[in-house]
């Protein structure tokens, strides 16, 4: 009986591999609703879950589906605090969904956990832009360079941040 559970597990297991190269190739092609659907018939017991999350939210962001990108990457966000990113994808989509000002919101409470993080201080910079909050765009711009000084030359080819290009330019980093 236990080796029949346990073929079983790894068949599941298997499936769910398969499926997930399936979408990770879907979503490569554009094809985001099959993407989904692949997505959505992998069994919430596989160990890669939470790489099935993340490919849910890129399928999410491929079709504009803002409220439900948003609900997959808040309830990662407040899962696991500790990784950034999923507050950067959460707040990507209310920006989208919702407004800048929620999406800045939810950044910077991610900063109060991870004042060092570059991600974050780009994000609000060019949410900041967006607003037309330029004074507080370049101290999060010039301290997302401070901390990786490869966001310079993003910034510098980042439409967001076009009114800051001149600026941007006497960066150090």
């Amino acid at each position: 009986m236990n080796r029949e559970l346990s073929e079983s597990a790894v068949l599941v297991e298997l499936d769910g591999l398969r499926r997930l190269r399936t979408a990770e190739g879907c979503i490569e092609l554009g094809m985001y609703a099959e993407a989904d659907a692949e997505l959505g018939k992998i069994d919430s017991s596989c160990p890669a879950l939470s790489r099935v999350l993340a490919l849910k939210l890129c399928s999410y962001a491929g079709m504009a589906k803002w409220e439900l990108m948003a609900a997959v990457a808040e309830n990662l966000a407040k899962h696991n605090p500790n990784d950034v990113q999923w507050a950067i994808w959460w707040a990507y989509s209310v920006g989208k969904g919702q407004a800048i000002e929620a999406a800045k919101a939810i950044l910077i409470r991610a900063l109060q956990i991870h004042p060092n993080d570059p991600r974050l201080h780009y994000a609000l910079c060019c949410y900041e832009s967006r607003l037309q909050h330029f004074k507080m765009a370049k101290r999060h711009l010039a301290r997302a360079v401070q901390l990786d000084s490869r966001l310079k030359l993003v910034a510098l080819n980042d439409e967001d941040l076009q009114p800051l290009w001149s600026e941007i330019e006497q960066f150090d980093g």
